[in-house]
């Protein structure tokens, strides 16, 4: 039995804020104004000057360097997503990682089984699989 999400959101499950080790399964999305899931960290300014959330618990996030998310400073580890059924989302199905390679945080030991494997830049042992 599967957990049903169908709305308007801009994506059915998010996952962010330097989550790693996590799993997503079981999931229908359906019907939402972007993406089914978002399972990514956004980068932020250098100088900390764009940090929206306060990562280290000291109650600063506005240019707290110690709150700065890049890839040397963050990797994504052991995200898995399997027996998820996402349809009629109006982008991607899954955005995993970040699209901002120079910026972005990096991936490490994704596995979706839910065929193909591949690997981008700044991933470390990628594995999608898709039927």
């Amino acid at each position: 039995m599967a957990l049903k999400i169908n709305g308007k959101y801009i994506a059915g499950a998010q996952i962010g804020d330097k989550s790693s080790d996590f799993e997503l399964d079981h999931l229908e999305i359906a019907n939402t104004s972007l993406a089914g899931i978002y399972a990514k960290t956004l980068a932020n300014c250098s100088n900390g000057s764009t940090n929206i959330y306060d990562h280290d618990g000291d109650g600063q996030t506005h240019d707290d360097p110690d709150d700065i998310i890049n890839r040397s400073t963050f990797t994504q580890y052991n995200s898995v997503l399997h027996d998820n059924y996402i349809h009629q989302v109006r982008a991607e199905g899954f955005y995993v990682g970040s699209s901002f390679y120079s910026e972005g945080s990096r991936l490490a030991a994704l596995r979706n089984h839910s065929g193909v494997s591949s690997c981008s830049q700044g991933c470390q042992n990628l594995q999608q699989h898709i039927r």
